[in-house]
């Protein structure tokens, strides 16, 4: 359920972003880039790490699985520390990890200031840097309240109002959709008809 609210809350977020940076781009490409290239890429690390740890319980004895599931939130650390070179594997790992932090907290500040902005792609620093403390001081606030399970509950709350707008979203791209290949078609009427017409003047005077 977590995972599941956590991504409807970041819907929003996570959608202005990779709609602002696929501008011009088709739908054939933004779906291939944004959904199945991700999907590919998640399916290939379950497979590999979850494969591995699977097996490291099942063959080799190791108690990876169960020290897994009594603390999830360090279950990938105790995974790469019974694989060999973890003294490399595990400072990589806190290095990518903070790096998405880094980027989804830019995204985020973007898309909130684009928001906040009445719909301006190029926010103001002042008002991206609010953004970026306001959602710093409220993760700590969380943290320093209960924890992650604290997060996760309030993820799961707020996480379903964003269902209503979620579907009216999906609703008003279909008709937006519905609306621009109306008037592309309609568009290349028009021009094939002028076109005709001049063809038709070319000709008569050509005669």
């Amino acid at each position: 359920i977590f995972y599941w609210a956590w991504w409807v809350a970041f819907a929003p977020f996570v959608g202005g972003f990779l709609a602002n940076i696929s501008k011009g781009r088709t739908i054939r490409e933004f779906v291939l880039a944004c959904l199945f290239v991700p999907g590919i890429l998640c399916c290939i690390w379950f497979t590999f790490f979850g494969g591995e740890a699977i097996h490291l319980t099942l063959f080799e004895g190791s108690d990876v699985a169960v020290a897994a599931a009594a603390d999830t939130n360090n279950s990938l650390f105790i995974f790469l520390k019974e694989l060999p070179f973890s003294v490399v594997t595990i400072p990589l790992s806190m290095v990518l990890i903070l790096t998405l932090i880094i980027t989804s907290v830019n995204s985020s500040t973007y898309v909130a200031g684009t928001l906040s902005a009445g719909g301006d792609f190029v926010p103001s620093l002042g008002l991206r840097a609010f953004w970026g403390i306001f959602i710093a001081l409220n993760a700590i606030l969380f943290f320093s309240i209960g924890g992650l399970d604290t997060l996760k509950n309030i993820a799961v709350v707020f996480a379903f109002p964003f269902i209503i707008i979620t579907v009216l979203m999906i609703f008003n791209l279909f008709k937006e959709l519905k609306s621009t290949y109306r008037e592309t078609i309609q568009s290349q009427g028009n021009n094939a008809a002028s076109q005709s017409v001049q063809e038709q003047q070319e000709s008569k005077q050509q005669i």
